[in-house]
């Protein structure tokens, strides 16, 4: 296959996001833009990018159903960046119809949704592709590549520490943020899930016993609160994960906060040495705690990662490569998502108390003052929220 034909559905929201990619892969020979949904109610909001799109030579299509009915032959790649409800029924919808599937970020809602998208790619014999953008980039990669050499030693443990606050425009942005569900369909939809869900599943993959597998959950506790005023799912949550393999994965995260999360994101921690992740480089140092001796950093370079998660998904349809991010190593992430949140038996809210407002770049912003520095030590400490001592936190059960 020369370029490969891709189709998305929607450019609004996030599908503006895949619109840049697939241009900017069109550009460098990768794929030819064939086709676009823009449904009739978007239709006059869009008008000027979809008489740009006309110009260009793509196909525009009122509905999903028409693209996949029109598409047979022509389109390749079915791109879906729509909301978390609608990943598996369109996701299994274009498979079944004998498309490839790169579809984004979190896979589905739920383990059960997961496994019927992996039946349906298994059926179809098709690729089903997952936008976690970061797993193709070289600083996950290289860092990978060291760890199943041997050259850390076995993984113990993974640490993260992650918050960026989100206002009341984020979570009006769609009818499902921050929602717990939609139309009967669990989304969970919270840091973990969505805007910081790339750490978690970053270090799930990292801890796995192959260059194609994450670790397997074996154990789940997970603490859910929620700040934000007018959402019903968490905006503030811990997590530990014991893993099949003998690692445990700790996670922290928030939206509550007046300020951004710190440089470092995410450690890795082995038995021979640690690395440290950003969003675009790893620093891999070697030795033990007290006495790390920096080895290597490596960059992502100058192309954004989702732009070179686009390009891998492109070049595995294309078979000139084998695809990195798929359905069988994502599901891990749904897994540790949904049993946190069977673990805290739903979510806890911040009492008023704790809790102050502010306006700001994404409208009104419910935040606890603080709670950057309460998360920093909770992970140097291994705690979570109810084990820091935190007074509004509420202890959760472990779930198998």
């Amino acid at each position: 296959m020369a370029a490969v034909n891709v189709g998305i559905v929607g450019i609004g929201g996030f599908g503006g996001t895949h619109l840049s990619h697939a241009r900017r892969c069109r550009d460098e020979g990768r794929c030819r833009l064939a086709a676009v949904v823009i449904r009739e109610e978007e239709r006059e909001a869009q008008a000027e990018a979809e008489k740009q799109l006309a110009a260009e030579g793509v196909a525009i299509h009122r509905s999903f159903d028409e693209m996949l009915d029109a598409g047979q032959g022509t389109i390749d790649l079915v791109s879906i960046p729509c909301g978390i409800h609608l990943h598996a029924p369109m996701s299994i919808a274009a498979l079944e119809r004998g498309y490839h599937v790169y579809c984004e970020k979190p896979p589905a809602g739920t383990v059960a949704d997961t496994l019927a998208m992996k039946e349906a790619r298994d059926r179809a014999g098709r690729m089903l592709l997952i936008g976690f953008q970061h797993i193709p980039s070289p600083s996950i990669q290289r860092l990978k590549t060291v760890l199943l050499a041997g050259e850390l030693g076995r993984v113990r443990k993974g640490k993260a520490c992650i918050a960026g606050p989100r206002g009341a425009h984020y979570y009006g942005r769609n009818r499902w943020a921050g929602r717990l569900a939609v139309e009967g369909s669990p989304i969970y939809d919270s840091p973990m899930q969505n805007a910081h869900s790339h750490v978690l599943n970053n270090m799930l993959y990292l801890a796995g016993p192959s260059r194609h597998e994450s670790a397997a959950p074996a154990e789940v506790y997970g603490e859910n609160y929620r700040v934000q005023r007018g959402i019903e799912s968490a905006d503030t949550q811990f997590l530990r994960v014991a893993t099949a393999e003998g690692a445990v994965l700790l996670f922290t995260t928030t939206h509550a906060v007046d300020k951004g999360h710190p440089e470092w994101s995410a450690e890795v921690h082995g038995e021979k040495g640690m690395a440290r992740w950003a969003w675009s480089r790893t620093e891999i140092y070697t030795g033990r705690a007290g006495q790390y001796a920096l080895r290597e950093t490596v960059t992502d370079g100058d192309t954004p990662t989702g732009v070179q998660a686009y390009a891998a998904a492109l070049s595995a349809v294309a078979g000139k490569s084998t695809p990195l991010c798929v359905v069988d190593n994502a599901m891990q992430h749904t897994m540790c998502v949904e049993k946190s949140f069977a673990s805290s038996e739903g979510v806890t809210p911040v009492p008023d108390a704790f809790v102050e407002s502010a306006d700001g770049e994404s409208g009104r912003n419910d935040y606890v003052p603080g709670i950057l520095p309460l998360m920093q030590r909770m992970m140097d400490e291994e705690k979570s929220f109810f084990e820091a001592g935190v007074e509004w936190g509420r202890k959760s059960k472990t779930v198998d």
